[in-house]
C-alpha cells in the first residue's frame, strides 16, 4: 500500500510516564487486556492520527519540526480514569487552551497532506454504517476520529479484551 498511518502524539512528562505505566499494569493484573504500557507501548497523548501517502511523509515531518521548533513546553493536567464503549481505558486530560492550540496548528498543517485520505478505522466504520453523522463529517474533514472536540485528550491505559467488563474501576486515585 502507498500509504501510512501516523499518530502524531505528545509524551507526557517522566512522573506521568511512571503512573501511567503503574496503572495500566495494575488493569492487566486484574483483567484480560490486548497490551499493557511499556517500553513498546509506551504512554502518549494523541494530538492527531493520520493516513497519508508515503510521498508526503519527508513534507510531514517537516511541518511537525517546524511546530515543535515554535511551541513552548507546557503542562497537560489530568482527570479521571474512564472505560470507553469501545474497551479502551483512558486517563483523561483535562481541556486545555496550549493543547487545543497544538492541535489546532498540527492539523492545519498536516491535513491537507492526506490528499483526502481516512484512517482505516473510518473507512471501515463509514462502510459499516455504524457511525454517527456527526463523526461521519469529522472522518471526512479530517481523516480521523482522533480530532476536534469530540475526541478528549488522554493517555490510553490498556485495551479491555473482554467487553463484559463494564464495570471497571479503578481502586485508587492518581495524582
Amino acid at each position: 500500500m502507498d500509504d501510512m498511518e501516523i499518530n502524531i502524539v505528545v509524551l507526557p512528562d517522566e512522573k506521568t510516564k511512571k503512573i501511567s505505566v503503574k496503572i495500566s499494569k495494575e488493569i492487566g493484573s486484574t483483567h484480560s487486556t490486548h497490551f499493557v504500557l511499556d517500553n513498546r507501548h509506551i504512554p502518549h497523548i494523541t494530538l492527531y492520527q493520520v493516513r497519508i501517502p508515503k510521498k508526503n511523509y519527508g513534507k510531514l515531518k517537516g511541518v511537525l519540526r517546524e511546530i515543535v521548533a515554535n511551541t513552548i513546553k507546557f503542562q497537560v493536567e489530568l482527570s479521571e480514569i474512564k472505560l470507553y464503549p469501545n474497551r479502551f481505558v483512558s486517563w483523561n486530560c483535562k481541556p486545555s487552551k496550549n493543547t487545543e492550540k497544538l492541535q489546532n496548528r498540527i492539523i492545519g498543517a498536516s491535513n491537507i497532506l492526506r490528499e483526502g485520505k481516512i484512517i482505516n478505522e473510518g473507512v471501515n466504520a463509514i462502510k459499516s454504517k455504524s457511525v454517527k453523522v456527526q463523526w461521519i463529517q469529522i472522518l471526512k474533514k479530517y481523516g480521523s476520529f482522533r480530532s476536534g472536540k469530540l475526541f478528549p485528550y488522554h493517555v490510553t491505559l490498556t485495551r479491555l479484551q473482554n467487553p463484559e467488563n463494564t464495570n471497571f474501576h479503578t481502586r485508587q486515585k492518581h495524582a
